[in-house]
């Protein structure tokens, strides 16, 4: 692909409204669902910022862009997170192995 080719990121937009159809399917009802709008996806709780690739082979680490410029993006307009009381870093890397992200699905 080259460096004008919009595909990867049509795809990941495209995996961001399955995330938001997977949320809307088990959100209670009049349960507001929002794209791109209060963060990748969203609820009245919850913003879930989706970092989709089309490599099979990434991996999240210590120091990848992917989740440092989101909580950089949090961290330069706080109040734009403000309402929120969980916030979801939804992947489909893999997590290296003893990285800082290692069992984060086991934390509360």
């Amino acid at each position: 692909m080259s460096s004008t080719d919009a595909t990867t990121k049509i795809i990941g937009f495209e995996y961001q409204k399955l995330v938001a159809l997977s949320k809307s399917l088990e959100a209670k009802d009049h349960t507001n669902i929002y794209l791109e709008c209060y963060g990748d996806v969203s609820d009245e709780t919850t913003s879930t910022e989706v970092k989709h690739s089309i490599d099979t082979s990434k991996t999240l680490y210590d120091t990848h862009i992917d989740f440092w410029k989101t909580l950089g993006n949090i961290a330069a307009d706080p109040s734009a997170f403000s309402a929120y009381s969980k916030l979801v870093f939804h992947t489909t890397a893999k997590i290296k192995e003893l990285s800082i992200f290692d069992g984060w699905k086991r934390l509360t």
